[in-house]
């Protein structure tokens, strides 16, 4: 056995991956050395990585000047820029990949980090990334997101290698594993073979000792001298490394089921868990204390270059997770204890995970975009020694909201217009907040808005042509900003009322802004507080040359596909108020379906079958999986009164029926049904009973006593 530990952990069935990549590394030949020297099977990158190796080297000037002088887009330069470097590395790689079959060997490129919430656009930008860099061994990573397991199972399903980022506990690597295992299953029955595809899920390890530690802290003082300080003293820099025994423990525990096993016997491959985070951030604890406690057969370990250093120096190499269960769970449970929990800790340190790796991401894109252009005499990086580069920034119209930026105000923090300008953020725009509720302008502010203190002071923040999104109650307050507006504005600008007014407003409003050249789209927005994480339904009426300028700000509202031009001014509200006319319908069929469920001479587990329902049926539909979550939190729907509130659009869809001669039966008795549902003591029911009673003689039953009414009697 050779005498450097970096090597022999592959005698133990850990690969060791390098957690770093830059171009100086490849162009030097140290990637190559570590490949040949240490044993290095792999390599993983992030967008952190991205931006200090862009930022903080000379090596990609070059290729920064040519696409600068073609005018490319930021985005475009982007991909550019790291798919060269994941094409280089795998090229390294690739011999390690093709002698171990490819169950090695790879390099890993992350997706996106502003499309960790989003399913479809992570779907849609794995497979642009695979095929962009165009090599065998490149994992495609995608964050373990609750929105991100669905990505995981198509991407698998297509046949295209996946590295999962950013999991921290032992739950979500399970329905991780799960997702894989679907997605297996999927690429199988498609008649492909499953040994095509590689997968790694990566479990997040320091930094939950970093969080732990923080909370046991706060433990020992408060409790000084008392058994509950003596087990947080004992519990610190032990949590991280028992969290993952407990991942590894179902690790074995899912891959060797009878289902698995039949995949495995067609070349199915198993989803190695990836130790990430390695690198100890306390200097309290070992230097290798991640690699040393981690090490056993078909996982991975990637590490900074300092840890590789400090484990080739001083490492051990035995077998440290198998047996390990029992000894781990115990660490867990006297957390417990302390009430501490782990699934509460790990939930916040993915929040954290995707905000910095999108902080990243954005500052990533920033770097490329101010980047200095050198001159034939420039020796070294100087900010006055070069000229700021400019970009050209693809306009509207490109299909998809990534390549294009703007900066827009929002005017109306509730519920909302809170979360689209997250989602803007998110995508990388510029929102400008305004509110009346001066703490929603400064809850923006912290997402990353810049806080205006008015709505005519959010328009001096913009530049021509300005944009302004209204997410105000209809009537009065849209009449009221349209004003302001009308004053502040100038020709060329545009106002979005993404509200929910009447159609029959928007030519009105239109012709008022008209007067000052300004342009005005109605946009009828569906999403609720869903629309952060799945995107929202955007339904656009007005002048289509204004649509178009707006559409990267609409791609990134809406999920792919999600957004359209309906017409002209009023079309968008037209439609969005007919919208939810049939959601009315929708909801009253499903209400009093689940009603007769709740009747029948059976004992039926009703969250089940609306779970049931959503795979496959003809009746499935998002309102459906809302069905199933409440009733998941609430099965007898017990703690809710049966009272049902109505809004505009669905009274504006029966009238603009009865205003057309169309009749809708359905939607108008769902609207009735609302109003039925907030009477207690309804006297048409009252009058119905005495009618019956009257003219046959049935039974009644007599009300409670209830105060009179005061009045003159009735003769």
């Amino acid at each position: 056995m050779t005498t450097n530990p970096l090597v022999n952990l592959g005698k133990f069935g850990q690969s060791p991956w390098l957690d770093f990549i830059e171009r100086g590394l490849l162009l030097s030949g140290g990637l190559l050395r570590l490949v040949s020297e240490d044993g290095i099977t792999g390599v993983t990158s992030n967008p952190t990585i991205f931006e200090k190796a862009i930022s903080g080297g000379r090596e990609y000037d070059k290729q920064i000047r040519e696409l600068a002088g073609r005018s490319a887009g930021v985005m475009e330069a982007y991909k550019e820029i790291v798919t060269e470097d994941i094409r280089r590395a795998a090229d390294v790689l690739r011999p390690v990949h093709d002698t171990s079959s490819g169950a090695d060997g790879y390099v890993s490129l992350e997706v996106d980090p502003d499309l960790a919430y989003d399913t479809e656009g992570t779907i849609g930008r794995a497979e642009e990334l695979f095929r962009a860099v165009s090599r065998p061994n490149v994992l495609i990573k995608i964050p373990g997101t609750r929105e991100g397991l669905p990505a995981i199972e198509e991407t698998i399903a297509r046949g295209i290698p996946v590295n999962v980022t950013l999991i921290f506990s032992v739950k979500r690597y399970e329905e991780v594993a799960e997702a894989y295992i679907r997605g297996v299953e999927r690429l199988a029955a498609s008649g492909k073979s499953p040994h095509r595809v590689a997968s790694v899920a990566s479990f997040f390890v320091s930094r939950v000792d970093t969080a732990v530690d923080r909370l046991l802290d706060e433990v020992i003082p408060r409790w000084p001298g008392s058994p509950k300080a003596e087990t947080a003293i004992s519990l610190k820099g032990k949590v991280a490394v028992a969290n993952a025994r407990l991942a590894y423990a179902r690790f074995g525990e899912i891959f060797s089921t009878p289902r698995w096993k039949e995949l495995a016997s067609r070349g199915a491959r198993v989803q190695r868990p990836l130790w990430a985070s390695t690198g100890t951030k306390n200097p309290k604890y070992s230097d290798v204390l991640y690699v040393d406690e981690l090490i056993g057969r078909n996982t991975v370990n990637t590490m900074p270059l300092p840890t590789i250093d400090a484990f080739r120096d001083h490492g051990k190499v035995a077998d440290t997770l198998s047996g390990k269960e029992k000894e781990a769970r115990e660490v867990l449970d006297d957390l417990g204890l302390l009430d501490i929990g782990i699934e509460e800790v790990c939930e916040k340190l993915v929040r954290d995970g995707v905000q910095s790796f999108t902080d990243s991401y954005r500052q990533l894109l920033a770097t490329i975009e101010t980047s200095p252009t050198p001159t034939a005499s420039s020796s070294r990086r100087s900010k006055g020694n070069f000229p700021k580069r400019r970009w050209r920034r693809k306009r509207a119209g490109n299909g998809n909201g990534k390549e294009d930026t703007m900066r827009i105000a929002m005017v109306g923090l509730g519920k909302m217009g809170l979360n689209m300008t997250r989602r803007l953020l998110r995508g990388g725009h510029q929102v400008v907040a305004a509110d009346r509720s001066r703490e929603a302008v400064k809850e923006a502010a912290r997402e990353g808005a810049l806080p205006a203190a008015s709505v005519a002071d959010a328009v001096t923040k913009l530049s021509p042509p300005r944009v302004v999104w209204l997410m105000v109650p209809a009537g009065p307050p849209v009449d009221e900003n349209v004003e302001i507006l009308a004053g502040a504005l100038a020709a060329g600008d545009i106002v979005v009322d993404g509200g929910n007014s009447l159609f029959k407003e928007a030519p009105r409003r239109a012709k008022r802004l008209s007067e000052k050249g300004i342009r005005f789209l109605d946009a009828g927005t569906s999403g609720g507080i869903w629309g952060l994480s799945e995107g929202y339904c955007l339904m656009v009426g007005g002048e289509e040359k204004a649509f178009r300028v707006v559409t990267p700000v609409l791609a990134t509202l809406a999920p792919p596909g999600g957004y359209a031009y309906m017409g002209p001014h009023g079309a968008g509200h037209f439609v969005k108020m007919v919208h939810n006319g049939i959601e009315y319908g929708m909801m009253q069929s499903y209400a009093e379906g689940f009603e007769l469920l709740s009747s029948a001479p059976f004992p039926l587990d009703l969250r089940a079958i609306a779970a049931l329902w959503n795979q496959g049926s003809v009746v499935r539909s998002w309102l459906l999986e809302l069905a199933e979550r409440a009733l998941e939190k609430d099965p007898e729907l017990a703690g809710l009164s049966p009272y049902v509130s109505d809004s505009g659009e669905g009274r504006w869809t029966v009238e603009q029926s009865i205003e057309a001669g169309v009749p809708l039966p359905s939607i108008a008795l769902s609207l009735y049904m609302r109003f039925f549902s907030r009477q207690d003591n309804s006297f048409a029911m009252r009058m119905l009973a005495a009618l019956r009673n009257e003219f046959g003689g049935h039974a009644v039953k007599a009300a409670s006593p209830r105060p009179r009414k005061k009045g003159k009697r009735s003769g």
